[in-house]
């Protein structure tokens, strides 16, 4: 049987957590790619009053000449160095993080140790390469880290920085899709944005269903009807907080819903968790969450998974 419920209430605690964004690391590796992440930094700092710590990774290769090494690491030093003097000139708080390893490792660990809140980065590197769809740094970093990832698309240049108007938040009904919703509440109230909820009945539209039409209809109604339920009760808390907040219930593929409605209704970022249930299990993980990241060209926050075991 083919059916959909919220998880219990009881186990909901969102509404008690609140997150602040005091100190967010910018990974740079060098690259004008890498360094598209600089204005969202910036608009961030800005509305938060966050530090921010540009961090890097330097690839030490035991078969290749110490040299080399040594001269990689320093022009890395004097990379971040001139981009810090800048950004002190325009009145942030900035400082650098050079450590043996690769972005990811370094990433994992420099957080662990420093107590960041959010991490920055695009979606691409030094290559030029989409990480996350050829499962480069983007998409390990989510198996590594237990804080938001905010990637910003490297193919939009003009306009990473922009405020985020319009905040499109995913949920499935879980509590793990849920996790993502203080920082959701955190982001609104800092820029003054307004938040969509949007859940993707797991029950397929008639069309694209092996059944009678009526069954089908029926079923999804049901669905839909409970997670409009579901939404309203998360929209009334938002609203409580002072978030204008609207509620959406539509399609039946996830990641093309999510995609299709940030894009027409012109929202500056997409925030989920990486992982939740039913329709939702793939996404981070799998097809979904790189047709998500890799097909839209809106900055999206991410939760990972390991902040949801």
């Amino acid at each position: 049987e083919i059916t959909w419920d919220p998880e219990p209430i009881e186990g909901s605690n969102w509404r008690k957590e609140y997150k602040t964004i005091r100190k967010i690391a910018v990974l740079l590796d060098g690259s004008v790619y890498a360094a598209q992440a600089l204005p969202a930094a910036k608009r961030i700092c800005q509305a938060t009053g966050a530090s921010m710590t540009l961090l890097s990774g330097v690839k030490s290769y035991s078969h290749g000449p110490k040299e080399q090494f040594n001269a990689d690491l320093a022009a890395r030093e004097i990379y971040l160095d001139s981009i810090i003097m800048q950004l002190k000139a325009e009145g942030f708080k900035a400082d650098k993080a050079v450590h043996v390893g690769s972005i990811a490792e370094v990433t994992q660990a420099f957080v662990e140790s420093t107590g960041i809140d959010l991490v920055v980065t695009t979606t691409r590197g030094k290559s030029g390469e989409n990480h996350w769809m050829s499962g480069g740094v983007s998409s390990k970093l989510m198996v590594r880290l237990d804080i938001p990832v905010y990637l910003v698309q490297g193919d939009q240049p003009t306009d990473l920085g922009r405020k985020p108007g319009k905040i499109l938040v995913a949920l499935d009904g879980s509590i793990a899709s849920e996790k993502v919703l203080p920082y959701a509440r955190t982001l609104a109230q800092t820029y003054n944005s307004e938040i969509t909820l949007l859940s993707v009945p797991q029950i397929p539209e008639t069309e694209n269903y092996r059944a009678p039409a009526d069954v089908v209809e029926n079923l999804r109604a049901e669905a839909e009807a409970k997670m409009k339920n579901f939404l309203e009760a998360v929209a009334r808390s938002l609203e409580n907080d002072g978030i204008k907040t609207n509620i959406l219930v539509k399609g039946s593929r996830p990641a093309t819903t999510i995609v299709e409605t940030a894009e027409e209704d012109d929202y500056g970022l997409i925030m989920l968790t990486s992982n939740g249930r039913g329709a939702f299990d793939r996404i981070i993980m799998g097809a979904d969450s790189e047709r998500v990241v890799g097909s839209t060209n809106r900055c999206v926050l991410m939760l990972p998974s390991r902040n949801n075991h």
